[in-house]
C-alpha cells in the first residue's frame, strides 16, 4: 500500500524527475516542442499562468520575458505531462512527477530559474487533515491542502487522471509545486506578498491541469481565484 503523504519540496523535483529516465526506457516525448527563448509571463510554461498569476510572475521577478529550458526533466506542455506521467504509472506504486517547465527571465545578472512541477500518488485509505499557517509557511483557505513560503507554494488536490484509458483510472492526488526565488527579506509585508504570488501561480497551474487531466470538478478547486483568507496559525 502507497501511504499518501504531503510533498518534499526540495527534493521532489530532483528525485522523482529522474524515475521516467531510469524505470522506462519506452517513455516517450515529444520532440517538436520547442522552448521560448523570449516568452511572456501568460505564454511561458505552455500558459500555465492566467493574468492574476502573470501579474505575481512579473512582480516577484521584475521582468516582461523569460527564457525556457528544454531537458528531458522537462515535459514542456501540459499535454506531454500527462504523457509522460501515464507512461509512468505503469512501471510500479512509486511516486510520479515530472517537471513541466523551467525558465528564467531574459537580461537578469541574477536568474535563477523557476520551476513549475506535478506530482501524482494513489489514493490512500485516510485522507489528511487540513493545512494550516504557520509562522513559516501560510494555508489558504481556498483549498483543503496549500501551503505557501517566500519562495515556494504548493496545492495539492483529487484527481483521477483521465489518461484516455478506462481501465488505468486510478484515484490519487495531484500536487502542483512552483519554486521561485525572490531577494531574501525580513519585511513582513514583503513576505506575505511573495507568498500570495506563489500561491497565485501554483493555483493558475494547478486549475489548468486539473482541466486537462479531466479531474477539475473531482478537484474542488474554485474556479477563479480572489481575495485570499490564510488559514489560522496553528497553536502550540
Amino acid at each position: 500500500m502507497v501511504n499518501y503523504r504531503l510533498p518534499a519540496h526540495r527534493t521532489l523535483a530532483a528525485v522523482l524527475g529522474t524515475l521516467c529516465a531510469l524505470a522506462l526506457a519506452g517513455c516517450s516525448h515529444d520532440d517538436s516542442w520547442q522552448p521560448q527563448q523570449r516568452a511572456t509571463a501568460t505564454s511561458v510554461c505552455d500558459g500555465a499562468f492566467d493574468r492574476q498569476a502573470a501579474q505575481a510572475l512579473t512582480s516577484l521577478s521584475g521582468a516582461t520575458r523569460f527564457r525556457e529550458v528544454k531537458q528531458k526533466s522537462v515535459s514542456g506542455t501540459f499535454d506531454q505531462l500527462i504523457k509522460d506521467l501515464k507512461a509512468m504509472q505503469g512501471a510500479s506504486d512509486a511516486d510520479l512527477g515530472k517537471n513541466l517547465c523551467q525558465f528564467s527571465a531574459v537580461n537578469q545578472k541574477k536568474s535563477t530559474p523557476v520551476q513549475v512541477h506535478f506530482g501524482w500518488v494513489p489514493a490512500d485509505h485516510d485522507s489528511p487533515g487540513a493545512t494550516t499557517s504557520s509562522r513559516t509557511a501560510t494555508a489558504y483557505t481556498f483549498a483543503r491542502y496549500t501551503k505557501s513560503t517566500d519562495n515556494y507554494a504548493w496545492i495539492t488536490f483529487a484527481c483521477t487522471p483521465n489518461w484516455g484509458d478506462q481501465d488505468s483510472a486510478r484515484s490519487g492526488y495531484l500536487t502542483a509545486t512552483v519554486n521561485t526565488y525572490p531577494p531574501d527579506t525580513t519585511d513582513s509585508a514583503m513576505s506575505k506578498s511573495y507568498r500570495d504570488a506563489n500561491i497565485r501561480m501554483a493555483y493558475s497551474a494547478s486549475a489548468k491541469a486539473a482541466g486537462k487531466f479531466g479531474c477539475f470538478k473531482e478537484s474542488g478547486l474554485p474556479k477563479t481565484l480572489g481575495q485570499l483568507k490564510a488559514r489560522p496559525i496553528a497553536a502550540g
